[in-house]
Protein backbone atom coordinates (compact mmCIF):
# COMPACT_ATOMS: atom_id res chain seq x y z
CA UNK A 1 0.00 0.00 0.00
CA UNK A 2 1.07 3.59 -0.16
CA UNK A 3 0.17 7.01 1.02
CA UNK A 4 -1.82 9.63 -0.65
CA UNK A 5 0.18 12.77 -0.95
CA UNK A 6 -1.16 16.14 -2.81
CA UNK A 7 1.07 18.59 -3.15
CA UNK A 8 -1.08 22.18 -2.54
CA UNK A 9 2.03 24.45 -3.14
CA UNK A 10 5.36 24.74 -4.53
CA UNK A 11 7.90 27.39 -4.06
CA UNK A 12 11.68 28.17 -4.47
CA UNK A 13 13.38 29.99 -1.49
CA UNK A 14 16.76 30.44 -2.69
CA UNK A 15 18.63 27.15 -4.00
CA UNK A 16 15.91 25.02 -2.18
CA UNK A 17 12.37 23.74 -3.20
CA UNK A 18 9.49 23.85 -0.39
CA UNK A 19 6.68 21.68 -0.52
CA UNK A 20 2.83 22.08 1.51
CA UNK A 21 -0.12 19.80 1.59
CA UNK A 22 -1.35 16.73 2.64
CA UNK A 23 -0.91 13.53 3.08
CA UNK A 24 -3.67 9.90 3.60
CA UNK A 25 -2.83 6.63 4.81
CA UNK A 26 -3.77 3.59 3.98
CA UNK A 27 -5.46 0.71 5.57
CA UNK A 28 -2.01 -1.36 6.39
CA UNK A 29 0.65 0.60 7.81
CA UNK A 30 3.97 -1.36 7.50
CA UNK A 31 6.50 -1.49 10.17
CA UNK A 32 9.11 0.98 9.23
CA UNK A 33 6.63 3.29 8.03
CA UNK A 34 5.48 4.13 4.83
CA UNK A 35 7.52 5.14 1.63
CA UNK A 36 8.14 8.21 1.07
CA UNK A 37 10.69 9.85 -1.39
CA UNK A 38 12.09 13.20 -2.58
CA UNK A 39 10.60 12.35 -6.21
CA UNK A 40 7.11 12.38 -4.60
CA UNK A 41 7.09 15.64 -3.85
CA UNK A 42 9.01 16.92 -7.06
CA UNK A 43 12.58 17.36 -5.04
CA UNK A 44 15.98 15.33 -5.27
CA UNK A 45 16.42 15.81 -1.89
CA UNK A 46 14.35 16.64 1.81
CA UNK A 47 16.33 18.30 4.13
CA UNK A 48 13.29 18.57 6.23
CA UNK A 49 10.01 17.50 6.22
CA UNK A 50 7.10 18.38 9.32
CA UNK A 51 4.09 17.16 9.89
CA UNK A 52 1.23 18.19 11.41
CA UNK A 53 -0.08 15.43 14.16
CA UNK A 54 -3.49 14.15 12.72
CA UNK A 55 -6.08 11.38 14.64
CA UNK A 56 -3.84 11.28 17.69
CA UNK A 57 -0.69 10.21 15.92
CA UNK A 58 2.45 11.79 15.24
CA UNK A 59 4.90 11.78 12.75
CA UNK A 60 8.48 11.26 12.07
CA UNK A 61 10.12 11.37 8.60
CA UNK A 62 12.88 8.39 8.50
CA UNK A 63 15.91 9.75 6.05
CA UNK A 64 17.79 7.50 5.95
CA UNK A 65 14.74 4.57 4.64
CA UNK A 66 12.91 7.56 2.99
CA UNK A 67 10.00 6.39 5.18
CA UNK A 68 6.98 8.07 6.83
CA UNK A 69 6.34 6.91 10.39
CA UNK A 70 3.43 6.69 12.52
CA UNK A 71 4.34 7.24 16.17
CA UNK A 72 1.66 6.52 19.10
CA UNK A 73 2.47 8.64 22.02
CA UNK A 74 2.29 5.71 24.58
CA UNK A 75 2.40 7.06 27.91
CA UNK A 76 4.67 4.69 29.21
CA UNK A 77 2.24 1.49 27.98
CA UNK A 78 2.50 -0.88 24.94
CA UNK A 79 1.92 0.19 21.50
CA UNK A 80 -2.06 -0.91 20.58
CA UNK A 81 -2.55 -3.32 17.57
CA UNK A 82 -5.52 -0.50 16.89
CA UNK A 83 -6.18 2.57 17.45
CA UNK A 84 -7.87 3.59 20.90
CA UNK A 85 -8.21 6.27 23.38
CA UNK A 86 -6.18 5.96 26.70
CA UNK A 87 -7.54 3.98 29.61
CA UNK A 88 -6.98 4.82 33.18
CA UNK A 89 -8.16 1.72 35.80
CA UNK A 90 -8.98 2.75 39.51
CA UNK A 91 -9.26 0.58 42.02
CA UNK A 92 -12.92 0.12 43.29
CA UNK A 93 -14.08 -1.91 46.49
CA UNK A 94 -16.89 -2.45 48.59
CA UNK A 95 -16.01 -0.06 51.75
CA UNK A 96 -17.09 3.75 50.93
CA UNK A 97 -13.56 5.48 51.57
CA UNK A 98 -13.76 9.43 52.97
CA UNK A 99 -10.08 9.89 53.84
CA UNK A 100 -7.95 11.78 51.38
CA UNK A 101 -5.34 9.51 52.68
CA UNK A 102 -6.84 6.24 51.47
CA UNK A 103 -7.69 7.60 47.84
CA UNK A 104 -5.46 5.27 45.39
CA UNK A 105 -2.41 6.78 44.16
CA UNK A 106 -2.86 7.32 40.44
CA UNK A 107 0.76 8.10 38.61
CA UNK A 108 0.99 8.59 34.94
CA UNK A 109 4.52 7.18 33.49
CA UNK A 110 5.77 9.43 30.42
CA UNK A 111 6.87 7.06 28.04
CA UNK A 112 8.87 7.61 24.87
CA UNK A 113 6.59 7.36 21.91
CA UNK A 114 6.62 4.49 19.62
CA UNK A 115 6.06 3.18 16.01
CA UNK A 116 2.32 2.31 15.41
CA UNK A 117 2.23 -1.72 15.12
CA UNK A 118 2.45 -3.67 11.52
CA UNK A 119 -0.74 -3.88 9.54
CA UNK A 120 -3.15 -1.20 11.41
CA UNK A 121 -5.45 -0.19 9.26
CA UNK A 122 -4.54 3.77 9.28
CA UNK A 123 -7.45 4.68 6.62
CA UNK A 124 -8.98 7.02 9.16
CA UNK A 125 -5.81 9.24 9.03
CA UNK A 126 -6.16 11.54 6.19
CA UNK A 127 -5.40 15.43 6.15
CA UNK A 128 -2.35 15.33 7.36
CA UNK A 129 -0.73 18.79 6.97
CA UNK A 130 3.07 19.00 5.52
CA UNK A 131 5.53 20.73 4.56
CA UNK A 132 9.33 20.14 2.99
CA UNK A 133 12.03 21.69 2.56
CA UNK A 134 14.64 19.62 0.13
CA UNK A 135 17.13 20.25 -2.95
CA UNK A 136 15.81 20.94 -6.47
Amino acid sequence: MALTITVDRKERMGKRHYRSGTIAFDASYPTGGEPLTPADLGMRTIDILLSAPAGGLMFEYDHTNQKLKAIYPTGGGAVPAALADPVVSVPSGATTVTSAAAQPDLTETAGRSREVANATDLSTITGVRFVALGGP
